[in-house]
Protein backbone atom coordinates (compact mmCIF):
# COMPACT_ATOMS: atom_id res chain seq x y z
CA UNK A 1 0.00 0.00 0.00
CA UNK A 2 1.07 3.59 -0.54
CA UNK A 3 -0.33 6.87 0.78
CA UNK A 4 -1.26 9.93 -1.24
CA UNK A 5 -2.06 13.20 0.48
CA UNK A 6 -5.07 14.98 -1.04
CA UNK A 7 -5.33 18.65 -0.15
CA UNK A 8 -8.74 20.19 0.31
CA UNK A 9 -10.63 16.94 -0.19
CA UNK A 10 -14.10 17.71 1.08
CA UNK A 11 -12.60 20.78 2.73
CA UNK A 12 -10.05 18.92 4.88
CA UNK A 13 -6.51 17.56 4.59
CA UNK A 14 -6.63 13.76 4.67
CA UNK A 15 -4.95 10.64 3.41
CA UNK A 16 -6.44 7.99 1.13
CA UNK A 17 -5.01 4.48 0.94
CA UNK A 18 -4.39 3.52 -2.68
CA UNK A 19 -3.49 0.13 -4.08
CA UNK A 20 -2.73 -0.38 -7.77
CA UNK A 21 -3.97 3.16 -8.40
CA UNK A 22 -7.42 2.45 -6.93
CA UNK A 23 -8.77 3.38 -3.47
CA UNK A 24 -9.07 0.28 -1.30
CA UNK A 25 -12.14 1.28 0.71
CA UNK A 26 -15.33 3.31 0.50
CA UNK A 27 -14.36 7.00 0.35
CA UNK A 28 -17.04 8.29 2.74
CA UNK A 29 -16.17 5.66 5.36
CA UNK A 30 -12.49 6.39 4.96
CA UNK A 31 -12.98 10.13 5.41
CA UNK A 32 -14.71 9.49 8.74
CA UNK A 33 -11.94 7.07 9.69
CA UNK A 34 -9.19 9.47 8.63
CA UNK A 35 -10.57 12.25 10.79
CA UNK A 36 -9.98 10.06 13.85
CA UNK A 37 -6.51 8.91 12.85
CA UNK A 38 -4.98 12.16 11.61
CA UNK A 39 -3.69 14.61 14.25
CA UNK A 40 -6.08 17.51 14.82
CA UNK A 41 -3.60 20.04 13.42
CA UNK A 42 -3.80 18.22 10.05
CA UNK A 43 -7.57 18.70 9.76
CA UNK A 44 -8.87 22.01 8.44
CA UNK A 45 -12.38 23.15 9.13
CA UNK A 46 -14.46 23.59 6.00
CA UNK A 47 -15.02 27.22 5.13
CA UNK A 48 -16.87 29.31 2.61
CA UNK A 49 -18.51 27.52 -0.30
CA UNK A 50 -17.20 24.12 0.85
CA UNK A 51 -18.93 24.52 4.20
CA UNK A 52 -22.22 25.54 2.58
CA UNK A 53 -22.19 22.67 0.07
CA UNK A 54 -21.29 20.16 2.77
CA UNK A 55 -24.21 21.31 4.93
CA UNK A 56 -26.71 20.97 2.08
CA UNK A 57 -25.11 18.06 0.21
CA UNK A 58 -28.27 15.95 0.58
CA UNK A 59 -30.19 18.56 -1.43
CA UNK A 60 -27.96 18.33 -4.50
CA UNK A 61 -26.83 15.64 -6.86
CA UNK A 62 -23.27 15.83 -8.20
CA UNK A 63 -24.19 17.96 -11.20
CA UNK A 64 -26.36 20.35 -9.15
CA UNK A 65 -23.56 20.75 -6.62
CA UNK A 66 -21.12 21.58 -9.40
CA UNK A 67 -23.51 24.18 -10.85
CA UNK A 68 -24.11 25.69 -7.42
CA UNK A 69 -20.37 26.03 -6.78
CA UNK A 70 -19.79 27.69 -10.15
CA UNK A 71 -22.72 30.03 -9.58
CA UNK A 72 -21.50 31.15 -6.15
CA UNK A 73 -17.98 31.74 -7.46
CA UNK A 74 -19.45 33.66 -10.40
CA UNK A 75 -21.44 35.95 -8.10
CA UNK A 76 -18.25 36.88 -6.24
CA UNK A 77 -16.56 37.67 -9.55
CA UNK A 78 -19.56 39.70 -10.75
CA UNK A 79 -19.30 42.02 -7.75
CA UNK A 80 -15.58 42.43 -8.31
CA UNK A 81 -16.38 43.51 -11.89
CA UNK A 82 -19.24 45.85 -11.00
CA UNK A 83 -17.30 47.39 -8.10
CA UNK A 84 -13.59 47.17 -9.03
CA UNK A 85 -10.92 48.04 -6.47
CA UNK A 86 -10.28 51.42 -8.10
CA UNK A 87 -13.85 52.59 -7.52
CA UNK A 88 -13.79 51.63 -3.81
CA UNK A 89 -10.25 52.61 -2.82
CA UNK A 90 -10.81 56.24 -1.89
CA UNK A 91 -12.28 58.65 0.60
CA UNK A 92 -15.65 58.38 -1.14
CA UNK A 93 -17.42 55.08 -0.60
CA UNK A 94 -17.79 54.63 -4.37
CA UNK A 95 -16.07 56.75 -6.99
CA UNK A 96 -16.55 55.64 -10.60
CA UNK A 97 -14.71 58.57 -12.18
CA UNK A 98 -11.45 56.63 -12.62
CA UNK A 99 -13.27 53.58 -14.02
CA UNK A 100 -15.28 55.79 -16.39
CA UNK A 101 -12.05 57.31 -17.73
CA UNK A 102 -10.52 53.89 -18.32
CA UNK A 103 -13.58 52.20 -19.81
CA UNK A 104 -14.92 55.03 -21.97
CA UNK A 105 -11.86 57.13 -22.78
CA UNK A 106 -12.20 56.57 -26.54
CA UNK A 107 -15.83 57.58 -26.85
CA UNK A 108 -17.45 60.98 -27.11
CA UNK A 109 -20.55 59.70 -25.36
CA UNK A 110 -20.84 60.55 -21.69
CA UNK A 111 -21.38 57.17 -20.04
CA UNK A 112 -21.74 56.30 -16.37
CA UNK A 113 -20.12 52.98 -15.38
CA UNK A 114 -22.57 52.40 -12.50
CA UNK A 115 -25.55 52.71 -14.88
CA UNK A 116 -23.86 50.88 -17.72
CA UNK A 117 -23.12 47.81 -15.57
CA UNK A 118 -25.25 46.98 -12.52
CA UNK A 119 -26.26 43.85 -10.64
CA UNK A 120 -29.65 43.89 -12.41
CA UNK A 121 -28.04 43.88 -15.85
CA UNK A 122 -25.61 41.12 -14.82
CA UNK A 123 -28.39 38.90 -13.46
CA UNK A 124 -30.09 39.11 -16.86
CA UNK A 125 -27.00 37.43 -18.34
CA UNK A 126 -27.17 34.44 -16.01
CA UNK A 127 -28.52 31.10 -17.22
CA UNK A 128 -32.02 30.07 -16.19
CA UNK A 129 -30.59 27.53 -13.74
CA UNK A 130 -28.44 30.23 -12.14
CA UNK A 131 -31.38 32.61 -11.90
CA UNK A 132 -33.30 29.87 -10.09
CA UNK A 133 -30.63 29.83 -7.37
CA UNK A 134 -31.39 33.50 -6.71
CA UNK A 135 -35.18 33.30 -6.86
CA UNK A 136 -37.10 33.13 -3.62
CA UNK A 137 -38.79 29.74 -3.12
CA UNK A 138 -42.45 29.59 -4.12
CA UNK A 139 -45.31 27.53 -2.78
CA UNK A 140 -46.97 24.99 -5.02
CA UNK A 141 -50.46 26.18 -5.78
CA UNK A 142 -52.61 23.05 -5.22
CA UNK A 143 -52.67 21.34 -1.80
CA UNK A 144 -54.69 18.19 -1.00
CA UNK A 145 -56.53 17.79 2.31
CA UNK A 146 -58.25 14.84 4.00
CA UNK A 147 -61.66 14.37 5.60
CA UNK A 148 -61.69 12.20 8.72
CA UNK A 149 -58.41 10.58 7.65
CA UNK A 150 -59.87 9.71 4.23
CA UNK A 151 -58.41 11.39 1.18
CA UNK A 152 -61.08 13.07 -0.89
CA UNK A 153 -60.21 14.57 -4.29
CA UNK A 154 -62.65 17.39 -3.60
CA UNK A 155 -60.88 18.43 -0.39
CA UNK A 156 -58.13 20.85 -1.36
CA UNK A 157 -57.03 24.44 -1.28
CA UNK A 158 -55.29 26.81 -3.66
CA UNK A 159 -52.30 28.89 -2.61
CA UNK A 160 -50.66 31.88 -4.19
CA UNK A 161 -46.95 31.49 -4.90
CA UNK A 162 -46.31 33.54 -1.75
CA UNK A 163 -48.29 31.14 0.44
CA UNK A 164 -51.62 32.96 0.85
CA UNK A 165 -54.72 30.75 0.73
CA UNK A 166 -56.78 31.88 -2.26
CA UNK A 167 -59.48 29.23 -2.49
CA UNK A 168 -60.76 26.35 -0.33
CA UNK A 169 -62.80 23.27 -1.35
CA UNK A 170 -64.01 21.18 1.62
CA UNK A 171 -66.39 18.32 2.29
CA UNK A 172 -68.93 20.27 4.32
CA UNK A 173 -69.99 17.20 6.29
CA UNK A 174 -66.77 15.30 6.96
CA UNK A 175 -63.92 17.81 6.74
CA UNK A 176 -62.05 18.50 9.97
CA UNK A 177 -61.51 22.05 8.70
CA UNK A 178 -65.16 22.91 8.10
CA UNK A 179 -66.29 26.19 9.61
CA UNK A 180 -62.78 27.58 9.83
CA UNK A 181 -62.08 30.77 7.89
CA UNK A 182 -59.00 30.09 5.77
CA UNK A 183 -59.19 32.27 2.66
CA UNK A 184 -56.85 35.27 2.72
CA UNK A 185 -54.62 33.88 5.46
CA UNK A 186 -50.97 32.90 5.10
CA UNK A 187 -50.40 29.15 5.13
CA UNK A 188 -47.72 29.39 7.83
CA UNK A 189 -50.19 31.16 10.16
CA UNK A 190 -52.97 28.69 9.39
CA UNK A 191 -50.77 25.79 10.53
CA UNK A 192 -50.37 27.39 13.95
CA UNK A 193 -54.09 28.15 14.17
CA UNK A 194 -55.06 24.55 13.36
CA UNK A 195 -52.56 23.21 15.89
CA UNK A 196 -54.01 25.51 18.56
CA UNK A 197 -57.49 24.15 17.80
CA UNK A 198 -56.23 20.61 18.37
CA UNK A 199 -57.08 19.43 14.85
CA UNK A 200 -55.18 16.33 13.82
CA UNK A 201 -52.35 17.20 11.43
CA UNK A 202 -53.45 14.32 9.21
CA UNK A 203 -56.18 16.64 7.93
CA UNK A 204 -53.66 19.15 6.62
CA UNK A 205 -50.39 17.20 6.52
CA UNK A 206 -49.64 18.13 2.90
CA UNK A 207 -50.04 21.83 3.72
CA UNK A 208 -47.75 21.50 6.73
CA UNK A 209 -45.11 19.68 4.68
CA UNK A 210 -45.27 22.36 1.99
CA UNK A 211 -44.75 25.14 4.53
CA UNK A 212 -41.78 23.23 5.98
CA UNK A 213 -40.32 22.69 2.49
CA UNK A 214 -40.50 26.39 1.61
CA UNK A 215 -39.04 27.38 4.99
CA UNK A 216 -36.08 25.05 4.45
CA UNK A 217 -35.44 26.51 1.00
CA UNK A 218 -35.65 30.06 2.38
CA UNK A 219 -33.02 29.24 4.99
CA UNK A 220 -30.86 27.56 2.36
CA UNK A 221 -31.12 30.58 0.05
CA UNK A 222 -30.25 33.02 2.83
CA UNK A 223 -27.25 30.96 3.90
CA UNK A 224 -26.13 30.72 0.27
CA UNK A 225 -26.21 34.52 -0.03
CA UNK A 226 -24.44 34.90 3.33
CA UNK A 227 -21.75 32.54 2.09
CA UNK A 228 -21.30 34.57 -1.12
CA UNK A 229 -21.01 37.73 0.98
CA UNK A 230 -18.38 36.05 3.16
CA UNK A 231 -16.37 35.14 0.05
CA UNK A 232 -16.68 38.71 -1.22
CA UNK A 233 -15.25 39.97 2.06
CA UNK A 234 -12.33 37.57 2.06
CA UNK A 235 -11.51 38.07 -1.63
CA UNK A 236 -11.38 41.84 -1.27
CA UNK A 237 -8.24 43.72 -0.37
CA UNK A 238 -8.89 44.51 3.31
CA UNK A 239 -11.52 47.26 3.62
CA UNK A 240 -12.41 47.02 -0.09
CA UNK A 241 -13.90 43.59 0.59
CA UNK A 242 -15.95 45.06 3.44
CA UNK A 243 -17.26 47.88 1.23
CA UNK A 244 -18.13 45.46 -1.57
CA UNK A 245 -19.87 43.13 0.91
CA UNK A 246 -22.00 45.99 2.26
CA UNK A 247 -23.20 46.71 -1.29
CA UNK A 248 -24.02 43.02 -1.79
CA UNK A 249 -25.91 42.88 1.53
CA UNK A 250 -27.97 45.91 0.52
CA UNK A 251 -28.74 44.54 -2.95
CA UNK A 252 -30.03 41.23 -1.57
CA UNK A 253 -31.59 42.51 1.65
CA UNK A 254 -29.15 40.69 3.94
CA UNK A 255 -27.99 41.55 7.45
CA UNK A 256 -25.89 44.72 7.08
CA UNK A 257 -24.35 44.15 10.51
CA UNK A 258 -22.28 41.20 9.26
CA UNK A 259 -20.49 43.41 6.74
CA UNK A 260 -20.17 46.17 9.36
CA UNK A 261 -18.58 43.83 11.90
CA UNK A 262 -16.08 42.61 9.32
CA UNK A 263 -15.20 46.23 8.52
CA UNK A 264 -14.71 47.31 12.14
CA UNK A 265 -13.23 44.16 13.65
CA UNK A 266 -11.18 42.58 10.83
CA UNK A 267 -9.97 45.20 8.35
CA UNK A 268 -7.19 47.63 9.29
CA UNK A 269 -6.59 49.96 6.33
CA UNK A 270 -9.91 51.82 5.95
CA UNK A 271 -9.27 55.32 4.58
CA UNK A 272 -12.13 56.96 6.49
CA UNK A 273 -14.31 54.88 8.78
CA UNK A 274 -16.96 57.62 8.81
CA UNK A 275 -17.43 57.10 5.06
CA UNK A 276 -18.32 53.45 5.65
CA UNK A 277 -20.64 54.28 8.55
CA UNK A 278 -22.47 56.91 6.49
CA UNK A 279 -23.12 54.40 3.72
CA UNK A 280 -24.22 51.82 6.29
CA UNK A 281 -26.65 54.39 7.70
CA UNK A 282 -27.96 55.32 4.22
CA UNK A 283 -28.72 51.63 3.61
CA UNK A 284 -30.85 51.53 6.77
CA UNK A 285 -28.29 50.26 9.27
CA UNK A 286 -28.65 50.56 13.04
CA UNK A 287 -26.35 53.47 13.93
CA UNK A 288 -26.67 52.92 17.68
CA UNK A 289 -25.31 49.40 17.20
CA UNK A 290 -22.60 50.70 14.83
CA UNK A 291 -21.38 53.32 17.32
CA UNK A 292 -21.33 50.84 20.20
CA UNK A 293 -19.35 48.40 18.10
CA UNK A 294 -16.92 51.10 16.92
CA UNK A 295 -16.01 52.08 20.48
CA UNK A 296 -15.93 48.47 21.77
CA UNK A 297 -12.84 46.38 22.53
CA UNK A 298 -13.51 44.30 19.40
CA UNK A 299 -13.12 47.29 17.10
CA UNK A 300 -9.80 48.01 15.39
CA UNK A 301 -10.87 51.62 14.74
CA UNK A 302 -11.88 52.64 18.27
CA UNK A 303 -9.04 55.16 18.45
CA UNK A 304 -10.15 57.09 15.36
CA UNK A 305 -12.45 59.29 17.45
CA UNK A 306 -12.16 60.42 21.05
CA UNK A 307 -15.89 60.30 21.71
CA UNK A 308 -19.29 59.97 20.08
CA UNK A 309 -19.67 63.73 19.66
CA UNK A 310 -16.51 63.86 17.56
CA UNK A 311 -17.80 60.93 15.50
CA UNK A 312 -21.16 62.66 14.95
CA UNK A 313 -19.35 65.67 13.49
CA UNK A 314 -17.47 63.38 11.09
CA UNK A 315 -20.72 61.67 10.08
CA UNK A 316 -22.31 64.89 8.89
CA UNK A 317 -23.13 64.99 5.20
CA UNK A 318 -21.86 67.82 3.01
CA UNK A 319 -25.32 69.33 3.08
CA UNK A 320 -25.39 69.20 6.87
CA UNK A 321 -21.92 70.79 7.03
CA UNK A 322 -23.08 73.65 4.78
CA UNK A 323 -26.18 74.18 6.92
CA UNK A 324 -24.05 74.25 10.10
CA UNK A 325 -21.69 76.78 8.50
CA UNK A 326 -24.61 78.94 7.39
CA UNK A 327 -26.16 78.75 10.85
CA UNK A 328 -22.89 79.80 12.46
CA UNK A 329 -22.67 82.77 10.10
CA UNK A 330 -26.19 83.85 11.02
CA UNK A 331 -25.37 83.51 14.71
CA UNK A 332 -22.27 85.71 14.38
CA UNK A 333 -24.28 88.33 12.42
CA UNK A 334 -27.02 88.30 15.05
CA UNK A 335 -24.56 88.70 17.92
CA UNK A 336 -22.74 91.50 16.13
CA UNK A 337 -26.01 93.32 15.45
CA UNK A 338 -27.05 93.14 19.11
CA UNK A 339 -23.93 95.05 20.27
CA UNK A 340 -24.26 98.79 20.96
CA UNK A 341 -21.94 100.32 18.35
CA UNK A 342 -21.28 103.52 20.40
CA UNK A 343 -20.20 101.47 23.40
CA UNK A 344 -18.06 99.36 21.10
CA UNK A 345 -16.28 102.49 19.78
CA UNK A 346 -15.68 103.73 23.32
CA UNK A 347 -14.13 100.39 24.25
CA UNK A 348 -11.86 100.58 21.20
CA UNK A 349 -10.69 104.09 22.23
CA UNK A 350 -9.99 102.89 25.77
CA UNK A 351 -8.03 99.98 24.39
CA UNK A 352 -5.91 102.28 22.15
CA UNK A 353 -5.14 104.68 25.05
CA UNK A 354 -4.13 101.76 27.25
CA UNK A 355 -1.82 100.41 24.55
CA UNK A 356 -0.14 103.83 24.11
CA UNK A 357 0.53 104.10 27.85
CA UNK A 358 2.01 100.64 27.90
CA UNK A 359 4.27 101.49 24.93
CA UNK A 360 5.54 104.66 26.64
CA UNK A 361 6.36 102.73 29.82
CA UNK A 362 8.28 100.16 27.79
CA UNK A 363 10.40 102.91 26.09
CA UNK A 364 11.32 104.48 29.46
Amino acid sequence: NRYKKLNELYGIKTYVIWENDYPTMDLEKFINKSKKEIPSEEIEEKVGIDRFLDKYKDNFNIEEERRMRRFMEKMVTIYEIIYPDESLAGEEFINDSFVNQVMFKNTDIDLDWSKFLSIKSMIKLLSENEKNFLRKPKYKTEINLTSNNIWNPWDSLTLTKNGVIKKVRLNKERSALKGIELVGKRAINVIGELEDKGISEKAYIELKEEVARVDRLKVQRREMLDCIMECIMQNGNDYIGARRALLFAHDFNLDLDKALKYELCVTTDEVDIATYLKQYNDFGGNMEYAKNLLFSEESLYAGCYNNEQELNVALRSEEEKEKAKELMGRLVTTLYGSIDQEELEKEKVKKLRLERKLNKNVRK
